[in-house]
Protein backbone atom coordinates (compact mmCIF):
# COMPACT_ATOMS: atom_id res chain seq x y z
CA UNK A 1 0.00 0.00 0.00
CA UNK A 2 2.62 2.27 0.83
CA UNK A 3 4.05 1.38 -2.67
CA UNK A 4 1.23 2.65 -4.32
CA UNK A 5 0.76 5.86 -2.42
CA UNK A 6 4.26 6.92 -3.38
CA UNK A 7 3.62 6.06 -7.33
CA UNK A 8 0.15 8.02 -7.20
CA UNK A 9 2.18 10.67 -5.46
CA UNK A 10 4.92 10.81 -7.78
CA UNK A 11 2.37 10.39 -10.94
CA UNK A 12 0.10 13.50 -8.63
CA UNK A 13 3.78 15.73 -9.52
CA UNK A 14 4.85 14.41 -13.17
CA UNK A 15 1.21 15.11 -14.03
CA UNK A 16 1.07 18.61 -12.69
CA UNK A 17 4.04 20.46 -12.99
CA UNK A 18 6.46 21.96 -15.53
CA UNK A 19 9.28 19.13 -16.74
CA UNK A 20 12.25 19.63 -14.31
CA UNK A 21 10.32 20.57 -11.38
CA UNK A 22 10.02 17.40 -9.61
CA UNK A 23 12.87 18.00 -7.31
CA UNK A 24 11.57 20.99 -6.41
CA UNK A 25 7.95 19.70 -5.63
CA UNK A 26 9.91 16.95 -3.52
CA UNK A 27 10.76 19.80 -1.26
CA UNK A 28 8.04 20.32 1.36
CA UNK A 29 8.85 24.16 1.80
CA UNK A 30 8.64 24.67 -1.87
CA UNK A 31 5.25 23.36 -2.39
CA UNK A 32 4.05 24.46 0.70
CA UNK A 33 5.28 28.31 -0.67
CA UNK A 34 3.33 26.97 -4.32
CA UNK A 35 -0.08 26.47 -2.31
CA UNK A 36 0.53 30.04 -0.60
CA UNK A 37 0.98 31.75 -3.97
CA UNK A 38 -1.94 30.26 -5.39
CA UNK A 39 -4.36 31.21 -2.53
CA UNK A 40 -3.39 34.45 -2.24
CA UNK A 41 -3.87 34.81 -6.54
CA UNK A 42 -6.77 33.17 -5.87
CA UNK A 43 -7.95 35.91 -3.08
CA UNK A 44 -6.71 38.76 -5.71
CA UNK A 45 -8.38 37.25 -8.25
CA UNK A 46 -11.86 37.02 -6.41
CA UNK A 47 -11.88 40.87 -6.05
CA UNK A 48 -11.87 41.37 -10.14
CA UNK A 49 -12.78 38.22 -11.91
CA UNK A 50 -14.18 35.40 -11.05
CA UNK A 51 -13.48 33.16 -14.25
CA UNK A 52 -9.65 33.81 -13.24
CA UNK A 53 -10.15 32.69 -9.47
CA UNK A 54 -12.05 29.59 -10.73
CA UNK A 55 -9.02 28.72 -12.89
CA UNK A 56 -6.49 29.67 -9.88
CA UNK A 57 -9.34 27.22 -7.56
CA UNK A 58 -8.43 24.51 -10.06
CA UNK A 59 -4.83 25.19 -9.66
CA UNK A 60 -4.82 24.23 -6.00
CA UNK A 61 -7.32 21.70 -5.90
CA UNK A 62 -4.56 19.76 -7.97
CA UNK A 63 -2.46 20.52 -5.12
CA UNK A 64 -5.20 19.51 -2.20
CA UNK A 65 -3.34 16.01 -1.74
CA UNK A 66 -0.61 18.68 -0.06
CA UNK A 67 -2.50 20.75 2.03
CA UNK A 68 -1.66 21.26 5.62
CA UNK A 69 -5.29 21.42 7.87
CA UNK A 70 -5.01 25.30 8.10
CA UNK A 71 -4.19 25.45 3.89
CA UNK A 72 -7.16 23.39 3.50
CA UNK A 73 -9.26 25.07 5.80
CA UNK A 74 -8.34 28.62 4.27
CA UNK A 75 -8.97 27.73 0.59
CA UNK A 76 -12.60 25.79 1.38
CA UNK A 77 -13.61 29.57 2.85
CA UNK A 78 -12.44 30.87 0.62
CA UNK A 79 -14.10 29.15 -2.52
CA UNK A 80 -17.29 29.21 -0.51
CA UNK A 81 -17.25 33.00 -0.06
CA UNK A 82 -16.56 32.93 -3.83
CA UNK A 83 -19.70 31.07 -4.50
CA UNK A 84 -21.80 32.97 -2.42
CA UNK A 85 -20.77 36.38 -4.47
CA UNK A 86 -21.90 34.13 -7.43
CA UNK A 87 -25.15 33.69 -5.83
CA UNK A 88 -24.56 29.92 -6.38
CA UNK A 89 -26.14 29.16 -2.70
CA UNK A 90 -27.10 26.00 -3.68
CA UNK A 91 -23.06 24.69 -4.09
CA UNK A 92 -22.13 26.73 -1.30
CA UNK A 93 -24.62 24.87 0.93
CA UNK A 94 -23.35 21.36 -0.20
CA UNK A 95 -19.68 22.31 -0.39
CA UNK A 96 -19.76 23.56 3.45
CA UNK A 97 -21.56 20.81 4.98
CA UNK A 98 -19.65 18.43 2.67
CA UNK A 99 -16.09 19.96 5.25
CA UNK A 100 -17.47 21.49 7.94
CA UNK A 101 -17.59 18.27 10.17
CA UNK A 102 -13.07 18.63 9.55
CA UNK A 103 -13.10 21.84 10.77
CA UNK A 104 -12.14 21.89 14.74
CA UNK A 105 -10.94 25.24 15.14
CA UNK A 106 -14.44 27.46 16.31
CA UNK A 107 -13.37 30.85 14.93
CA UNK A 108 -12.70 28.89 11.62
CA UNK A 109 -16.08 27.04 12.35
CA UNK A 110 -18.07 30.24 12.54
CA UNK A 111 -16.94 31.58 9.54
CA UNK A 112 -18.20 28.52 7.49
CA UNK A 113 -21.64 28.68 9.75
CA UNK A 114 -21.81 32.38 8.76
CA UNK A 115 -21.61 31.44 4.78
CA UNK A 116 -24.28 28.28 4.99
CA UNK A 117 -26.72 30.91 7.00
CA UNK A 118 -26.60 33.56 4.18
CA UNK A 119 -27.11 30.89 1.64
CA UNK A 120 -29.85 28.98 3.41
CA UNK A 121 -31.41 32.54 4.01
CA UNK A 122 -31.05 32.75 -0.08
CA UNK A 123 -32.66 29.91 -0.52
CA UNK A 124 -35.56 30.64 1.33
CA UNK A 125 -34.62 27.82 4.14
CA UNK A 126 -34.76 29.69 6.81
CA UNK A 127 -35.66 27.01 9.71
CA UNK A 128 -31.97 25.73 8.76
CA UNK A 129 -30.84 29.36 8.32
CA UNK A 130 -31.88 30.50 12.11
CA UNK A 131 -30.51 26.97 13.51
CA UNK A 132 -27.23 27.53 11.52
CA UNK A 133 -27.27 31.60 13.10
CA UNK A 134 -28.01 29.75 16.93
CA UNK A 135 -25.11 27.38 16.07
CA UNK A 136 -22.47 30.17 15.73
CA UNK A 137 -24.11 32.18 18.67
CA UNK A 138 -23.22 28.96 21.05
CA UNK A 139 -19.68 29.34 20.18
CA UNK A 140 -19.14 32.52 20.73
CA UNK A 141 -17.46 32.40 24.37
CA UNK A 142 -14.99 29.94 22.49
CA UNK A 143 -13.66 32.57 20.02
CA UNK A 144 -10.30 33.89 19.45
CA UNK A 145 -10.30 36.32 16.76
CA UNK A 146 -11.49 39.02 15.08
CA UNK A 147 -12.01 37.20 12.14
CA UNK A 148 -14.59 35.00 13.86
CA UNK A 149 -16.16 37.22 16.10
CA UNK A 150 -17.03 39.27 12.56
CA UNK A 151 -18.03 36.09 10.77
CA UNK A 152 -20.42 35.59 13.54
CA UNK A 153 -22.07 38.69 13.22
CA UNK A 154 -22.04 39.02 9.66
CA UNK A 155 -23.71 35.37 9.34
CA UNK A 156 -26.40 37.15 11.99
CA UNK A 157 -26.95 40.17 9.96
CA UNK A 158 -27.27 37.85 6.52
CA UNK A 159 -29.97 36.36 8.28
CA UNK A 160 -31.86 39.40 9.66
CA UNK A 161 -31.77 41.29 6.86
CA UNK A 162 -33.81 38.80 4.67
CA UNK A 163 -36.13 38.45 7.88
CA UNK A 164 -36.62 42.13 6.91
CA UNK A 165 -35.48 42.64 10.57
CA UNK A 166 -33.63 45.49 9.43
CA UNK A 167 -33.22 47.83 12.66
CA UNK A 168 -32.09 44.25 14.46
CA UNK A 169 -29.62 43.95 11.43
CA UNK A 170 -28.25 47.25 11.84
CA UNK A 171 -27.09 46.88 15.38
CA UNK A 172 -24.96 43.93 14.62
CA UNK A 173 -23.21 45.87 11.56
CA UNK A 174 -22.45 48.85 14.06
CA UNK A 175 -20.95 46.19 16.38
CA UNK A 176 -18.87 44.79 13.13
CA UNK A 177 -18.03 48.55 12.60
CA UNK A 178 -16.90 48.65 16.53
CA UNK A 179 -14.08 45.86 15.87
CA UNK A 180 -10.55 46.78 16.27
CA UNK A 181 -8.83 47.14 12.25
CA UNK A 182 -7.67 43.98 11.27
CA UNK A 183 -4.26 44.56 8.74
CA UNK A 184 -4.67 41.07 7.29
CA UNK A 185 -8.17 41.11 6.48
CA UNK A 186 -8.88 44.76 5.71
CA UNK A 187 -12.15 43.86 4.02
CA UNK A 188 -14.07 43.20 7.26
CA UNK A 189 -14.50 46.79 7.48
CA UNK A 190 -15.35 47.19 3.96
CA UNK A 191 -18.17 44.76 4.35
CA UNK A 192 -19.20 46.25 7.63
CA UNK A 193 -20.07 49.48 6.08
CA UNK A 194 -21.28 48.40 3.18
CA UNK A 195 -23.85 46.44 5.35
CA UNK A 196 -24.15 49.83 7.16
CA UNK A 197 -25.29 51.40 3.94
CA UNK A 198 -27.59 49.11 2.63
CA UNK A 199 -29.67 48.67 5.61
CA UNK A 200 -29.73 52.28 6.40
CA UNK A 201 -31.29 52.76 2.39
CA UNK A 202 -33.82 49.17 3.04
CA UNK A 203 -35.11 50.49 6.51
CA UNK A 204 -35.91 54.55 4.69
CA UNK A 205 -32.70 56.37 6.50
CA UNK A 206 -31.85 57.67 3.24
CA UNK A 207 -30.41 60.54 4.36
CA UNK A 208 -27.77 58.50 6.72
CA UNK A 209 -27.07 55.78 4.30
CA UNK A 210 -26.17 58.87 1.67
CA UNK A 211 -23.74 60.32 4.55
CA UNK A 212 -21.74 57.07 4.99
CA UNK A 213 -21.18 56.91 1.11
CA UNK A 214 -18.32 58.68 0.73
CA UNK A 215 -16.43 56.88 3.67
CA UNK A 216 -17.83 53.60 2.68
CA UNK A 217 -16.43 54.47 -1.17
CA UNK A 218 -13.08 55.42 0.18
CA UNK A 219 -12.54 52.33 2.52
CA UNK A 220 -13.38 49.76 -0.18
CA UNK A 221 -11.42 51.66 -3.05
CA UNK A 222 -8.37 51.68 -0.75
CA UNK A 223 -7.79 48.09 -0.56
CA UNK A 224 -9.13 47.15 -3.97
CA UNK A 225 -11.99 45.30 -3.18
CA UNK A 226 -13.45 45.63 -6.67
CA UNK A 227 -16.81 43.56 -5.94
CA UNK A 228 -18.00 45.92 -2.93
CA UNK A 229 -16.71 49.15 -4.54
CA UNK A 230 -19.06 48.16 -7.07
CA UNK A 231 -21.97 47.12 -4.87
CA UNK A 232 -21.62 50.47 -2.80
CA UNK A 233 -21.74 51.97 -6.49
CA UNK A 234 -24.64 50.44 -7.32
CA UNK A 235 -26.28 51.11 -4.29
CA UNK A 236 -25.58 54.81 -4.54
CA UNK A 237 -26.86 55.21 -8.35
CA UNK A 238 -29.57 53.10 -7.53
CA UNK A 239 -30.85 56.09 -4.91
CA UNK A 240 -30.05 58.83 -7.25
CA UNK A 241 -32.57 57.76 -9.89
CA UNK A 242 -35.03 56.87 -6.75
CA UNK A 243 -34.48 60.48 -6.36
CA UNK A 244 -35.45 61.68 -9.65
CA UNK A 245 -31.36 62.60 -10.97
CA UNK A 246 -31.92 60.83 -13.87
CA UNK A 247 -29.67 61.92 -16.30
CA UNK A 248 -26.83 61.40 -13.31
CA UNK A 249 -28.34 58.09 -12.83
CA UNK A 250 -27.92 56.74 -16.64
CA UNK A 251 -24.59 58.54 -16.85
CA UNK A 252 -23.22 56.01 -13.74
CA UNK A 253 -25.04 53.39 -14.13
CA UNK A 254 -24.89 52.22 -17.77
CA UNK A 255 -21.42 51.52 -17.78
CA UNK A 256 -21.63 50.25 -14.14
CA UNK A 257 -23.97 47.30 -15.65
CA UNK A 258 -21.14 46.16 -17.71
CA UNK A 259 -18.29 46.15 -15.04
CA UNK A 260 -20.99 44.00 -13.45
CA UNK A 261 -21.10 41.68 -16.18
CA UNK A 262 -16.88 41.24 -15.92
CA UNK A 263 -17.14 40.65 -12.12
CA UNK A 264 -20.44 39.11 -10.90
CA UNK A 265 -22.78 38.73 -13.35
CA UNK A 266 -25.03 36.62 -11.44
CA UNK A 267 -25.19 39.48 -8.24
CA UNK A 268 -28.82 40.70 -7.07
CA UNK A 269 -27.52 44.45 -6.80
CA UNK A 270 -26.71 44.25 -10.67
CA UNK A 271 -30.45 43.67 -11.27
CA UNK A 272 -31.54 46.18 -9.17
CA UNK A 273 -29.32 48.34 -10.81
CA UNK A 274 -30.59 47.02 -14.54
CA UNK A 275 -34.41 47.67 -13.84
CA UNK A 276 -33.77 50.95 -12.03
CA UNK A 277 -32.09 52.13 -15.40
CA UNK A 278 -35.20 51.49 -16.96
CA UNK A 279 -37.13 53.55 -14.72
CA UNK A 280 -34.93 56.05 -15.45
CA UNK A 281 -34.76 55.71 -19.33
CA UNK A 282 -38.69 55.49 -18.79
CA UNK A 283 -39.44 58.57 -17.26
CA UNK A 284 -37.09 60.43 -19.85
CA UNK A 285 -39.68 58.92 -22.55
CA UNK A 286 -36.53 56.14 -24.53
CA UNK A 287 -38.59 53.28 -24.20
CA UNK A 288 -36.45 51.52 -26.72
CA UNK A 289 -33.35 51.72 -23.79
CA UNK A 290 -36.15 51.04 -21.09
CA UNK A 291 -37.24 47.91 -22.51
CA UNK A 292 -33.42 47.13 -23.07
CA UNK A 293 -32.24 47.10 -19.31
CA UNK A 294 -35.94 45.60 -17.80
CA UNK A 295 -35.61 42.76 -20.49
CA UNK A 296 -31.74 41.88 -18.91
CA UNK A 297 -33.26 42.39 -15.58
CA UNK A 298 -36.06 40.31 -15.98
CA UNK A 299 -34.40 37.99 -17.75
CA UNK A 300 -31.42 37.37 -14.87
CA UNK A 301 -33.84 37.53 -12.21
CA UNK A 302 -35.55 34.37 -13.35
CA UNK A 303 -32.69 32.95 -14.41
CA UNK A 304 -31.55 33.47 -10.79
CA UNK A 305 -35.09 32.16 -9.45
CA UNK A 306 -34.92 35.78 -7.08
CA UNK A 307 -39.24 36.01 -6.43
CA UNK A 308 -38.60 39.90 -5.52
CA UNK A 309 -37.07 41.09 -7.91
CA UNK A 310 -38.77 39.09 -10.75
CA UNK A 311 -41.96 40.68 -9.68
CA UNK A 312 -40.31 44.06 -9.82
CA UNK A 313 -38.73 44.07 -13.38
CA UNK A 314 -42.30 42.00 -14.54
CA UNK A 315 -43.96 45.39 -13.28
CA UNK A 316 -41.76 47.62 -15.08
CA UNK A 317 -41.82 45.62 -18.47
CA UNK A 318 -45.61 45.63 -17.78
CA UNK A 319 -45.18 49.44 -17.87
CA UNK A 320 -43.19 49.33 -20.82
CA UNK A 321 -45.41 47.42 -22.93
CA UNK A 322 -48.47 49.41 -21.81
CA UNK A 323 -46.92 52.84 -22.71
CA UNK A 324 -46.13 50.79 -26.26
CA UNK A 325 -49.67 49.99 -26.53
CA UNK A 326 -48.85 46.48 -26.22
CA UNK A 327 -51.63 45.04 -24.33
CA UNK A 328 -51.43 42.31 -24.65
CA UNK A 329 -47.67 41.36 -23.29
CA UNK A 330 -48.47 44.05 -20.70
CA UNK A 331 -50.98 41.93 -19.61
CA UNK A 332 -48.47 39.04 -19.60
CA UNK A 333 -46.43 40.95 -17.38
CA UNK A 334 -48.76 41.80 -14.81
CA UNK A 335 -49.69 38.22 -14.64
CA UNK A 336 -46.30 36.97 -14.16
CA UNK A 337 -45.60 40.34 -11.34
CA UNK A 338 -48.98 39.22 -9.70
CA UNK A 339 -48.01 35.52 -9.57
CA UNK A 340 -44.93 35.92 -7.79
CA UNK A 341 -46.35 38.76 -5.59
CA UNK A 342 -48.30 35.92 -4.36
CA UNK A 343 -45.13 33.66 -4.18
CA UNK A 344 -43.64 36.71 -2.25
CA UNK A 345 -46.40 37.17 0.27
CA UNK A 346 -46.27 33.52 0.68
CA UNK A 347 -42.91 33.85 1.44
CA UNK A 348 -42.78 36.69 3.70
CA UNK A 349 -45.18 34.24 5.76
CA UNK A 350 -42.85 31.79 6.02
CA UNK A 351 -40.39 33.92 7.47
CA UNK A 352 -42.24 35.24 9.79
CA UNK A 353 -43.37 31.38 11.13
CA UNK A 354 -39.85 30.20 11.14
CA UNK A 355 -38.89 33.12 13.56
CA UNK A 356 -41.36 32.32 15.57
CA UNK A 357 -40.94 28.71 15.68
CA UNK A 358 -37.14 29.36 16.18
CA UNK A 359 -38.36 30.57 19.85
CA UNK A 360 -34.98 32.39 20.49
CA UNK A 361 -34.68 31.85 24.45
CA UNK A 362 -33.41 34.62 26.79
CA UNK A 363 -32.36 32.21 29.33
CA UNK A 364 -29.75 30.66 26.94
CA UNK A 365 -28.44 33.50 26.40
CA UNK A 366 -28.30 34.51 29.78
CA UNK A 367 -26.70 31.08 30.69
CA UNK A 368 -24.69 31.87 27.17
CA UNK A 369 -23.45 35.20 28.80
CA UNK A 370 -22.48 33.93 32.48
CA UNK A 371 -20.22 31.06 30.66
CA UNK A 372 -18.52 33.87 28.85
CA UNK A 373 -18.39 36.61 31.88
CA UNK A 374 -16.40 33.66 33.58
CA UNK A 375 -14.05 33.06 30.88
CA UNK A 376 -13.54 36.46 30.46
CA UNK A 377 -12.36 37.24 33.95
CA UNK A 378 -9.77 34.53 33.96
CA UNK A 379 -8.35 36.26 30.41
CA UNK A 380 -8.32 39.43 32.14
CA UNK A 381 -6.61 37.79 35.04
CA UNK A 382 -4.09 36.20 32.91
CA UNK A 383 -3.24 39.37 30.82
CA UNK A 384 -2.65 42.18 32.97
CA UNK A 385 0.96 42.39 31.74
CA UNK A 386 0.19 42.36 28.59
CA UNK A 387 0.65 45.37 26.54
CA UNK A 388 -2.21 44.67 24.42
CA UNK A 389 -4.66 44.34 27.15
CA UNK A 390 -7.02 47.03 26.14
CA UNK A 391 -7.33 45.86 22.88
CA UNK A 392 -8.62 42.68 24.78
CA UNK A 393 -10.91 44.25 26.89
CA UNK A 394 -12.72 46.29 23.62
CA UNK A 395 -13.17 42.77 22.36
CA UNK A 396 -14.69 41.51 25.43
CA UNK A 397 -16.94 44.32 25.15
CA UNK A 398 -18.37 43.56 22.10
CA UNK A 399 -18.55 39.89 22.87
CA UNK A 400 -20.73 41.18 26.04
CA UNK A 401 -22.53 43.58 23.81
CA UNK A 402 -23.34 40.87 21.06
CA UNK A 403 -24.52 38.66 23.00
CA UNK A 404 -26.77 41.26 25.27
CA UNK A 405 -28.14 42.25 21.93
CA UNK A 406 -29.51 39.20 21.11
CA UNK A 407 -31.11 38.86 23.75
CA UNK A 408 -33.19 42.26 23.56
CA UNK A 409 -33.41 41.33 19.09
CA UNK A 410 -35.62 38.28 20.42
CA UNK A 411 -37.38 40.31 22.44
CA UNK A 412 -38.23 42.74 19.76
CA UNK A 413 -39.20 40.66 17.39
CA UNK A 414 -41.74 38.21 19.82
CA UNK A 415 -42.59 41.54 20.18
CA UNK A 416 -43.77 42.29 16.69
CA UNK A 417 -45.05 38.76 16.08
CA UNK A 418 -46.99 39.22 18.75
CA UNK A 419 -48.69 42.76 17.19
CA UNK A 420 -49.07 40.47 14.01
CA UNK A 421 -51.34 38.20 15.78
CA UNK A 422 -54.00 41.56 16.59
CA UNK A 423 -54.34 42.47 12.74
CA UNK A 424 -58.37 41.21 13.03
CA UNK A 425 -58.97 44.22 15.90
CA UNK A 426 -57.97 46.81 13.32
CA UNK A 427 -60.26 46.05 10.49
CA UNK A 428 -63.40 48.86 10.01
CA UNK A 429 -66.74 47.19 10.67
CA UNK A 430 -68.74 48.76 8.05
CA UNK A 431 -66.28 48.69 4.83
CA UNK A 432 -63.99 45.32 6.21
CA UNK A 433 -60.51 47.54 5.43
CA UNK A 434 -58.20 48.71 7.70
CA UNK A 435 -58.90 51.19 10.54
CA UNK A 436 -57.13 54.56 10.20
CA UNK A 437 -54.63 53.68 13.11
CA UNK A 438 -53.86 50.24 11.75
CA UNK A 439 -53.18 51.60 8.06
CA UNK A 440 -51.24 54.31 9.24
CA UNK A 441 -49.30 51.91 11.20
CA UNK A 442 -48.81 49.26 8.41
CA UNK A 443 -47.87 52.00 6.06
CA UNK A 444 -45.32 54.16 8.26
CA UNK A 445 -43.39 50.85 8.55
CA UNK A 446 -43.84 49.49 4.34
CA UNK A 447 -41.98 52.68 3.75
CA UNK A 448 -39.52 52.80 6.56
CA UNK A 449 -38.74 48.84 5.47
CA UNK A 450 -38.66 49.45 2.12
CA UNK A 451 -36.84 47.45 -0.41
CA UNK A 452 -38.18 49.49 -3.70
CA UNK A 453 -40.40 52.48 -4.12
CA UNK A 454 -44.14 53.40 -2.32
CA UNK A 455 -46.37 54.72 -3.07
CA UNK A 456 -49.35 56.54 -1.14
CA UNK A 457 -52.28 57.37 -2.94
CA UNK A 458 -55.98 59.09 -1.08
CA UNK A 459 -58.89 58.70 -2.35
CA UNK A 460 -61.65 61.29 -1.16
CA UNK A 461 -65.44 59.96 -2.54
CA UNK A 462 -67.13 63.68 -3.98
CA UNK A 463 -69.32 65.25 -2.50
CA UNK A 464 -70.05 62.28 -0.08
CA UNK A 465 -71.08 64.17 2.92
CA UNK A 466 -74.29 65.16 0.99
CA UNK A 467 -74.99 61.82 0.20
CA UNK A 468 -75.11 60.77 3.72
CA UNK A 469 -77.19 63.97 4.50
CA UNK A 470 -80.20 62.80 2.32
CA UNK A 471 -79.57 59.27 2.68
CA UNK A 472 -78.43 58.78 6.16
CA UNK A 473 -75.07 57.36 7.15
CA UNK A 474 -76.32 53.50 7.04
CA UNK A 475 -76.81 54.33 3.01
CA UNK A 476 -73.93 56.07 3.32
CA UNK A 477 -71.64 53.30 4.61
CA UNK A 478 -72.84 50.27 2.83
CA UNK A 479 -72.33 52.33 -0.46
CA UNK A 480 -68.76 53.03 1.07
CA UNK A 481 -68.46 49.28 1.54
CA UNK A 482 -69.01 48.93 -2.25
CA UNK A 483 -66.67 50.82 -2.94
CA UNK A 484 -64.19 49.49 -0.95
CA UNK A 485 -64.96 46.18 -2.30
CA UNK A 486 -64.27 47.33 -6.19
CA UNK A 487 -61.39 48.72 -5.27
CA UNK A 488 -60.07 45.78 -3.52
CA UNK A 489 -60.17 44.05 -6.74
CA UNK A 490 -57.74 46.44 -8.47
CA UNK A 491 -55.32 45.98 -5.74
CA UNK A 492 -52.28 43.44 -5.17
CA UNK A 493 -52.45 41.18 -2.21
CA UNK A 494 -49.50 43.22 -0.80
CA UNK A 495 -51.42 46.41 -1.11
CA UNK A 496 -53.08 48.03 1.76
CA UNK A 497 -56.06 49.86 1.83
CA UNK A 498 -57.56 51.95 5.09
CA UNK A 499 -61.01 53.97 5.81
CA UNK A 500 -59.02 57.20 6.95
CA UNK A 501 -62.28 59.14 7.32
CA UNK A 502 -66.41 58.93 6.87
CA UNK A 503 -65.41 59.83 3.21
CA UNK A 504 -61.64 59.29 2.44
CA UNK A 505 -60.09 56.27 1.79
CA UNK A 506 -56.31 55.46 1.68
CA UNK A 507 -53.80 52.92 -0.41
CA UNK A 508 -50.28 52.23 0.34
CA UNK A 509 -48.86 50.10 -2.39
CA UNK A 510 -45.56 48.89 -3.75
CA UNK A 511 -44.18 50.85 -7.05
CA UNK A 512 -43.25 53.97 -8.23
CA UNK A 513 -44.73 57.37 -9.74
CA UNK A 514 -46.24 55.68 -13.38
CA UNK A 515 -47.37 52.45 -11.50
CA UNK A 516 -48.91 55.01 -8.25
CA UNK A 517 -50.39 56.93 -11.37
CA UNK A 518 -51.72 53.68 -12.94
CA UNK A 519 -53.04 52.36 -9.80
CA UNK A 520 -55.22 55.56 -9.29
CA UNK A 521 -56.25 55.95 -12.46
CA UNK A 522 -58.10 52.41 -12.38
CA UNK A 523 -59.59 53.42 -8.75
CA UNK A 524 -61.01 56.57 -10.31
CA UNK A 525 -62.57 54.51 -12.95
CA UNK A 526 -63.47 51.28 -10.97
CA UNK A 527 -65.95 54.02 -8.80
CA UNK A 528 -66.93 55.62 -11.78
CA UNK A 529 -67.90 52.60 -13.38
CA UNK A 530 -70.36 52.00 -10.06
CA UNK A 531 -72.89 54.02 -11.58
CA UNK A 532 -75.93 55.31 -9.09
CA UNK A 533 -76.99 53.04 -6.40
CA UNK A 534 -80.65 51.91 -6.08
CA UNK A 535 -80.34 53.23 -2.40
CA UNK A 536 -79.72 56.74 -3.52
CA UNK A 537 -80.59 56.43 -7.45
CA UNK A 538 -80.08 60.70 -7.85
CA UNK A 539 -76.05 60.08 -6.74
CA UNK A 540 -73.46 58.76 -9.15
CA UNK A 541 -69.56 58.24 -7.76
CA UNK A 542 -66.56 59.94 -8.27
CA UNK A 543 -63.68 60.60 -6.81
CA UNK A 544 -60.87 62.95 -6.22
CA UNK A 545 -57.64 61.59 -5.78
CA UNK A 546 -54.17 62.56 -4.83
CA UNK A 547 -50.65 60.73 -4.93
CA UNK A 548 -47.20 60.73 -4.03
CA UNK A 549 -44.18 58.39 -3.99
CA UNK A 550 -41.57 57.99 -1.11
CA UNK A 551 -37.78 58.73 -2.95
CA UNK A 552 -39.30 61.13 -5.25
CA UNK A 553 -39.25 64.85 -4.63
CA UNK A 554 -36.85 64.90 -1.49
CA UNK A 555 -39.75 62.33 0.27
CA UNK A 556 -38.24 60.07 2.41
CA UNK A 557 -40.72 58.88 5.10
CA UNK A 558 -44.36 58.00 5.10
CA UNK A 559 -45.43 60.86 6.97
CA UNK A 560 -43.60 63.63 3.75
CA UNK A 561 -45.20 60.61 1.59
CA UNK A 562 -48.33 60.96 2.99
CA UNK A 563 -48.78 65.15 3.08
CA UNK A 564 -47.67 65.00 -0.51
CA UNK A 565 -50.54 63.25 -1.52
CA UNK A 566 -52.71 64.88 1.08
CA UNK A 567 -51.31 68.45 -1.40
CA UNK A 568 -52.21 66.44 -4.51
CA UNK A 569 -55.90 65.03 -3.10
CA UNK A 570 -56.57 69.31 -2.47
CA UNK A 571 -55.50 70.14 -5.93
CA UNK A 572 -57.85 67.40 -7.36
CA UNK A 573 -60.83 68.74 -5.40
CA UNK A 574 -60.16 72.03 -6.45
CA UNK A 575 -59.99 71.25 -10.00
CA UNK A 576 -63.58 69.71 -9.93
CA UNK A 577 -62.94 66.22 -8.41
CA UNK A 578 -62.91 63.21 -10.51
CA UNK A 579 -59.01 63.59 -11.47
CA UNK A 580 -56.00 62.14 -9.89
CA UNK A 581 -53.53 64.80 -8.89
CA UNK A 582 -49.89 64.62 -6.97
CA UNK A 583 -48.28 67.72 -5.81
CA UNK A 584 -45.62 68.92 -8.50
Amino acid sequence: MKILKYLFIFAFMAGSVHPGSVEAFADNKTVSNRIENLYDKFGENIKINFDEAQSTLGQLKELEPFFTKDQKDRVYIRHAAMLGFQGRHAERVKLVNSYIGDVTDPDMKVRFLSQLTGSYSSLGDYENAISTMRESESLTPKLKTVKGIAASLQGSINLLRTLKAYDEALVFANKMLELPANPKSPGERCLAILDTVELNFLRGDVQHARSLLPEADATCKVIGLTLYAQILEALSTIDLINSGNYDKGIQLGVPLTTRFDLLNHRSEYRMRLEDSLAKAFLAKGDLKSAEKYAGVAFQHAKSAQVVELIETTAETMATIKERQANSKDALNYLKTAFEYRKRRTTDDLQKSIAYQRAKLNTESKTAQLSELENKIRGMVAKSELDSKDKQLQLWIIIILGTLLTLSTTATILLIKQKRKLVKAEQIDQHTNVFARSYFIEAATAAVKYRRSSVGIILLHLDHFKKLNEAFGLSVGDNILAGVCSKIKEQLGPGDLIGRLDSDELGICLVGNEETTHAMAERCRQAILELGADQRAPDFKLTASIGIATVDTKGLTTFLETFNAARDGLSIAKSSGGNCVCSNR
